[in-house]
């Protein structure tokens, strides 16, 4: 036979049964002093609670009304016209094909991207001494004494990578993948005065920065709708904004960024990080230590002159303007302040 669950005792009628009767008591409230002083402080709290709530809020829509404000200020193009420039709305893409070269050392699964103007023989010579030491012993020379166009490793088939079958084959996710960066401004003024003031390669503009820039933003603009396949020329391969190199566009996320500048600041931090990188590569200290102090020996501060070309444009709303609408997606991804 089922068991009957087991039934209340007996009780006077409308009395409740002990088991309910504790339950039921449970429930009633307590007369104690801290009850009383939890209902005075609960209003209270959440009025202050309330309080802080709205200053946030008001303080968040300051910052956004504010946000808006600057940006209306920066894009008003009724506010700034430059002659000879149809619309500067908008700036270059951030993005582009066909700009990539890389240092590939195999024996430490590494692989560094070379970008015009950012002292791509510097970045050469130090690559070909990780990657062969034995060639500068045979040419009794140092990574310093390297510094030129086609260096030591320049015949090495297995060093550069310039085609999609040497990327695909040795660069793999497997290798640490890296590219110098450097300011946008410092980098534009060491190539201005290079290509355009020494070589006078610059669409005959000679030392005229305005007159180059405008130009260079024309030229940019078909290349940056497609690249027009692999087309690069002379300028606009040592010109075209950082971005574009490298396939950031494709590879972003497995790139790191080595930031190079001419301030003792910037080069110290510069060597920190590059040593850091070496080591986690398997690079022996004692081969650290060379390239430290090969760096070291080369002059890297921006010379009078391209200090010159430097705060011209800085300082210059026009010309800046025009600049960031070449560079600005530099600013933005490397992390530079405006």
């Amino acid at each position: 036979m089922e068991k009957q669950p087991d039934e209340p005792s007996n009780s006077t009628v409308g009395e409740l049964p002990s088991q309910y009767k504790r339950m039921s008591a449970a429930r009633e409230p307590s007369n104690s002093q801290s009850s009383k002083i939890v209902y005075f402080i609960v209003p209270i709290i959440v009025a202050s609670c309330l309080l802080w709530m709205a200053h946030v809020q008001w303080k968040s829509s300051s910052k956004v009304e504010q946000f808006h404000k600057n940006v209306e200020e920066i894009e008003n193009q009724e506010k700034i016209r430059i002659e000879g420039v149809h619309d500067l709305k908008e700036t270059l893409q951030p993005f582009a094909d066909g700009y990539r070269t890389d240092n590939f050392i195999p024996k430490h699964n590494l692989a560094i991207c070379e970008i015009k103007g950012n002292f791509p023989e510097l970045n050469a010579a130090i690559c070909c001494y990780l990657h062969n030491p034995s060639l500068f012993t045979a040419a009794n020379k140092t990574i310093s004494q390297d510094l030129v166009e086609n260096g030591l490793c320049s015949k090495e088939d297995s060093f550069r990578m310039t085609t999609w079958d040497k990327w695909t084959k040795y660069v793999t996710d497997k290798v640490c993948h890296v590219a110098i960066i450097q300011h946008p401004l410092e980098r534009f003024s060491r190539s201005f005065v290079e290509i355009c003031i020494k070589q006078k390669a610059c669409y005959n503009c000679q030392d005229n920065v305005d007159c180059f820039m405008k130009k260079l933003l024309r030229e940019h603009s078909p290349l940056a709708e497609g690249l027009e396949g692999n087309y690069r020329t002379y300028v606009t391969h040592h010109f075209s904004p950082q971005t574009w190199n490298c396939h950031f566009n494709r590879d972003l996320n497995k790139i790191q960024f080595l930031k190079f500048g001419g301030s003792k600041e910037d080069l110290a931090k510069f060597l920190t990080d590059l040593d850091k990188i070496l080591g986690e590569q398997g690079v022996e200290a004692d081969v650290r230590s060379v390239i430290t102090n090969e760096i070291n020996k080369i002059p890297l501060e921006l010379t009078p002159e391209e200090q010159v070309v430097k705060d011209n444009i800085r300082n210059n709303e026009d010309l800046f303007r025009l600049f960031r609408n070449l560079y600005e997606h530099d600013y933005i991804l490397f992390g530079y302040s405006l």
